[in-house]
């Protein structure tokens, strides 16, 4: 069980929140800590008050969230400055970090969620303070998956030992596409293609008692 699992029924709570914000050059990271937070390598500047709207019931959850992080210091002024420019829809992460309630003199982080992730979304700044929406960073209305079909042949062919194919064989320098050449090269966990195409009239069973028959017109009420 989790250290936040076990005491999240406690009396006394402690956890602490990080922001980092991946702009095209650099990134920055603040956190609400009374105390800078080294966490993978990175440094989070303390102090910053946040705010933090939407937050998901799970962890690694994308909600679509607001934030305000704001410093009297004028430093979220500088960060301000980079959104001004061409760079306006950084990367965020939002990191809750959980710390020993009944020592608050410790620093170790006991367990860490990441609560948010996405890009920021309708910044607005002065110069304490920076508030954006952080959405997902793929729009289920905006985004279209382009067409792709499919058959036997596997469309990685095209570009042989290319980044989708991967193949290392060094003693070839073309590929016919096929699975039977696929597998002489050992490379059939990136095969592209279908092995079995379905026919018109192949009756296809999932689960217990699901089925379907490729080509059959759709049942139900036509309604």
């Amino acid at each position: 069980m989790s250290y936040s699992s076990l005491h999240i029924a406690d009396s006394t709570v402690r956890f602490y929140w990080g922001i980092k914000l991946d702009l095209s050059s650099t990134s920055s990271f603040y956190t609400n800590a009374p105390f800078s937070v080294s966490y993978l390598s990175n440094t989070y500047s303390p102090n910053y008050k946040m705010e933090i709207h939407g937050l998901g019931q799970s962890e690694g959850a994308v909600q679509q969230m607001t934030v305000t992080i704001s410093n009297a210091d004028g430093a979220i002024g500088v960060l301000a400055q980079g959104l001004a420019g061409a760079y306006r829809f950084p990367q965020v992460t939002i990191y809750e970090w959980w710390y020993d309630a009944s020592d608050f003199t410790s620093t170790t982080i006991q367990q860490t969620k990441v609560v948010g992730f996405g890009r920021m979304e309708s910044p607005e700044w002065g110069e304490e303070e920076l508030s954006f929406r952080c959405t997902p960073l793929v729009s289920s209305v905006a985004g279209k998956v382009p067409w792709k079909g499919f058959g036997h042949i596997c469309p990685y062919s095209v570009d042989y030992k290319g980044e989708q194919c991967g193949s290392t064989d060094a003693t070839t320098s073309t590929c016919g596409g096929t699975f039977t050449e696929c597998t002489a090269r050992s490379n059939t966990a990136r095969f592209g293609g279908m092995r079995h195409t379905p026919q018109d009239g192949q009756v296809f069973y999932y689960g217990q008692e699901g089925s379907f028959i490729v080509g059959a017109p759709p049942q139900g009420n036509a309604n």
